[in-house]
């Protein structure tokens, strides 16, 4: 599922929404509500649902009591960091997709939690075109062999640095394949290290900082 991340007040839980501060016009949890609501009412299964990383992070009250509240009905089985740009061109939200477990609390779960840093699927941007699959030496899309890994990953739970780990975590961690992970430092290039150097030299030239 993919719930409102923005929902307004008229199209949130009622009974959540008198909770709100009188000056808050928009849904605090980024859609963490909706999820708790929908799983209240599966019950059992397995759930799926995209969320905006803001949610994964979880430092704001409202996300983080959400958070605890799933975790103690249901087990967070694995969080999946998406693309920055996988809407694109439409919605400009940074994602993740997190799966639960429903019916069985978290700290029952028999495993730990996967986490895939999935955000190369083999897709980039084209002017006018949007998002379009890239294509290998042989004129064949490359999307196919990176779903095959990215599934094989995380049925097998297999850790491998810079795509996936396994993790114990609680409410009160961050639920993303960032915090834990090993770095693959064979897959970085020469445009890797400049990009940084950019990033950061326009981050102190913002700021006013000196070098």
């Amino acid at each position: 599922m993919n719930p409102p991340y923005n929902a307004q007040r008229k199209h949130s839980d009622e009974t959540y929404v008198k909770t709100w501060n009188s000056k808050i016009k928009e849904d605090p949890s980024k859609g963490f509500h909706y999820v708790y609501k929908i799983a209240e009412k599966v019950k059992i299964g397995r759930l799926a649902v995209l969320l905006p990383m803001q949610c994964a992070i979880g430092t704001d009250a409202d996300i983080k009591l959400y958070k605890t509240k799933m975790l103690e009905e249901h087990t967070l089985d694995a969080v999946f960091s998406f693309p920055s740009d996988m809407f694109h061109p439409g919605a400009n939200a940074n994602a993740c997709c997190m799966v639960f477990t429903l019916g069985t609390r978290h700290e029952n779960a028999p495993t730990s939690t996967f986490f895939g840093y999935f955000r190369d699927d083999g897709f980039v941007k084209r002017k006018n075109l949007g998002r379009i699959e890239k294509t290998d030496d042989k004129g064949l899309g490359v999307w196919a062999n990176i779903e095959a890994n990215w599934l094989d990953l995380y049925r097998e739970r297999k850790a491998e640095p810079g795509l996936s780990v396994c993790q114990k975590v609680t409410a009160n961690d961050e639920w993303l394949a960032e915090a834990y992970m090993s770095t693959n430092y064979s897959t970085l290039t020469q445009g890797d290290f400049e990009r940084v150097v950019r990033d950061y030299l326009a981050y102190v030239l913002k700021n006013g900082e000196q070098l």
